[in-house]
Parts: structure tokens; sequence; C-alpha cells
């Protein structure tokens, strides 16, 4: 039986916000209605490998954390400038444009701040590295500055989904490998898994918006060789997760959610 984590009170188990105007639009962002994807993975990961404390918990609300942050940055007029999220008005729409810049900053310093607080152990460290490398100027952030200009090859579209969506996806699914004080070889079929899953969900994402005209994996392969793309990521991911010493039922269901998606 997969275990259940209730997200949204572990997250203001560490985040108090205040009645100001940034920490309403904190508020906002962080229950604009996601999925939780990425905590979800990171702890459930943790829960299977038998390593789930403060520490564990801190790292996933973090990881949303800087994940809601990159969204409202992403929504900006001088980004993708756009109106909606989720069915409802973005950050910079609710509370201006202005707010919604301090807003991501504060999200952004409120994940260093929560994992601060942790308990440093030499894993522990290694995981907020990870985190936030994952998320900075190589990896997340890399992906998103390269997606500002598109790209019309495969290579250059792999290395945006690689960065932009993959790097967060490795984060939730290796840093509990690492916490656990898994060998690195095990710890490196965790990464590999989250970067299959991270750009097998950007293909899915092209595929159910491939009618938007833009630069994507469908208007770069066609139809049915993304979904060609799609079906050999799945299959690497789950030959790689049969390898595992720990069954991690969950990640073959993002597995199933991505191929199951509706084209």
């Amino acid at each position: 039986m997969t275990t259940e984590f209730d997200i949204d009170k572990l997250i203001y188990t560490y985040f108090m916000p205040s009645d100001d105007k940034v920490s309403q639009a904190m508020v906002y962002c962080l229950g604009s209605g996601g999925k939780r994807i990425r905590p979800n993975l990171l702890l459930k990961t943790a829960a299977n490998l038998g390593c789930v404390d403060d520490n564990i918990c801190r790292l996933a609300v973090a990881l949303e954390c800087i994940h809601t942050y990159s969204l409202v940055h992403d929504d900006l007029p001088c980004m993708d400038n756009d109106d909606f999220r989720r069915g409802k008005p973005t950050c910079h729409k609710q509370f201006g444009e202005a707010t919604a810049v301090l807003c991501g900053d504060a999200l952004l310093n409120l994940a260093m701040e929560i994992v601060s607080g942790g308990s440093a152990t030499d894993n522990y460290m290694k995981c907020i590295n990870m985190l936030f490398t994952n998320s900075g100027y190589s990896g997340m952030i890399r992906g998103q500055t390269l997606d500002l200009n598109g790209s019309d090859n495969s290579d250059g579209l792999m290395e945006i989904s690689l960065c932009k969506t993959a790097k967060m996806i490795i984060s939730a699914i290796a840093i509990p490998a690492v916490y656990a004080g898994l060998p690195a070889d095990e710890v490196e079929k965790y990464k590999q898994i989250g970067q299959y899953i991270g750009i097998a969900y950007q293909v899915a994402d092209d595929l159910l918006d491939e009618k938007s005209g833009e630069n994507s994996f469908v208007s770069v392969l066609g139809h049915d060789e993304t979904v060609q793309l799609l079906n050999c990521l799945s299959n690497e991911t789950l030959c790689l997760l049969d390898k595992l010493n720990v069954g991690q039922e969950h990640i073959r269901q993002l597995v199933t959610f991505n191929l199951t998606r509706k084209f």
C-alpha cells in the first residue's frame, strides 16, 4: 500500500504566513490546485526506502516552493505572459507584477529557510546541494533560459526538457536515495529514472498541446514519432525500475499516467 502524505499540512508546518501582500500572494500560489507531483514523489520514494523524517519533509516542501516560484516567474509578462494557471488568474494578474516578482523571490528564499532548519548530516547536505543545483543556473533556470528562444531540433528540445522539467523530477526521485545512503550505482539508477520520467512528462505535455504551433516535439518530430519517443522513455523507465532493490509502485503509476493522458 502506498503511503499518502498531506502536502498542504506539511507546507504550513514550515511556513507561517503573515497578512502582508507578498505573504498573501505566496499562500495564493502555493494553494493554486497543483497535483503536488514532485513532493509526493520525494516523500513516497523516501517512505519506500524507510527514511522519512523531518529532514525529508523539509526537502519535499522546499521542492514544492521552488517549483511554485518558477511558475510565478514563468507566467510574468517578460516570460510567457500568461493570464491564467489552473483556471485561476496568475499571480501577477491577481496581485500585480511587482508583487509577483517578490512572491517568486520569497518562495525561493523560503525553500532555503526551510531546509536550513534541518539537522545537518552529510547526506542531508548532499541532498540540499542536489536540490539547489538542479533548480539553479545549470538546471531549471538554464532550461527556462533555453526555452525563451525555443528550438527547432530534437536535441535542443531534449536539453530544454532535461533542464527545465526533468532536473526537478530527478531531485524528487534521487534525493531520497542519497539521503538513505544508497551506493552510488543505485543513486545513479534513481537519477536516470527521474530523467526519463521528466522528459516523458514534457513529451506528453507537447502531445496534449500539439495545436499550439510552438516549437515542440510534435512540431519537430511529428505526432507519431513523438508518441514513439514517449513509449521509449517509458519503457526505459520501467526497465530501470525492475533493477531497483526496493519496489517503487508510485513511480510506475506516474509512467502509466504519462502514457494514458489523452492526446
